[in-house]
């Protein structure tokens, strides 16, 4: 259970410290969380998953009920899919729509809705796609807009 708490941000300020202390430039946080925290979820998550080829797939409690997860990846992704937010290493919007799994968007409507009505046009979004051959994520994708009333991508 994810709780809201008044020290999110010195939460985040943590995380960030130690992500960078402990990896380096070599860190990232999840396609999930990187979304979560584009689409201005204020809770603090149960866990936060950190991917990094330096990770040990090791878990370490933290106070209230978190923990962090860093997972050991075998390479970080291209340069033009990460972006800084507050000391934190993310996806970029359209990578991590392009990276989460179809189950984010109904387990997550609001969170998915603020982050494609974000996007200024869906260029970047449609290259991903185009690049990865992901026609099964694009049209998830395409019906998640649909939803939102947005029929013209740009």
């Amino acid at each position: 259970m994810a709780i809201a708490h008044r020290g999110m941000p010195s939460f985040w300020e943590f995380c960030a410290r130690y992500c960078a202390e402990r990896f380096g430039d070599d860190w990232y946080l999840s396609p999930e969380q990187s979304l979560w925290l584009q689409g201005e979820r204020t809770v603090v998550p149960d866990q936060v998953v950190v991917n990094s080829p330096k990770g040990t797939n090791n878990e370490i409690d933290l106070l209230f009920g978190t923990s962090l997860y860093d997972l050991k990846v075998a390479e970080m992704p291209a340069p033009a899919n990460l972006m800084m937010r507050d000391g934190l290493r993310l996806f970029s919007p359209p990578a991590s729509l392009v990276e989460v799994g179809e189950t984010f968007f109904a387990r997550n409507p609001v969170e998915s809705q603020v982050v494609l009505a974000s996007l200024p046009d869906a260029s970047d979004l449609l290259r991903l796609l185009l690049d990865g051959g992901n026609s099964t994520k694009a049209g998830y994708l395409a019906g998640a807009y649909r939803r939102m009333g947005r029929r013209r991508t740009g």
